[in-house]
């Protein structure tokens, strides 16, 4: 939820931004709807893998073991 978020977000101040720039220069975007689902995507996958990989390498370790080990 925090990727889809996030990812969200960061569309929607892309888009806004970009309108906002566009209007001084006179000119008309159209954001495709590739554009929007790619960037959906890429965020929702970058934080599945930041998230999945660390607790998997987590839960291979025993807990006594990991709570004494500092890394």
């Amino acid at each position: 939820m925090t990727t889809l978020t996030g990812g969200g977000f960061g569309i929607l101040f892309g888009y806004l931004s970009a309108n906002y720039l566009m209007n001084m220069i006179d000119m008309k975007i159209e954001p495709s709807v590739f554009a929007i689902v790619s960037g959906i995507f890429i965020s929702s996958g970058i934080g599945l893998f930041f998230g999945i990989y660390p607790a998997m390498r987590a839960s291979r370790l025993s807990p006594v073991k990991a709570l004494s080990h500092e890394t």
